[in-house]
């Protein structure tokens, strides 16, 4: 999986394993309802 900012589309990319980016796409909903309010 090649990640890059869409905004510097000649920038670099960064590149993630397929299994590592699946564990990452999966974590993310469960980061997200153990989150804080304070900012």
């Amino acid at each position: 999986m090649l990640v890059r900012d869409s905004r510097d589309r000649d920038g670099g990319t960064l590149t993630f394993a397929p299994t590592v980016w699946t564990s990452f796409v999966e974590a993310v909903p469960a980061a997200d309802s153990v989150r804080t309010t304070r900012r």
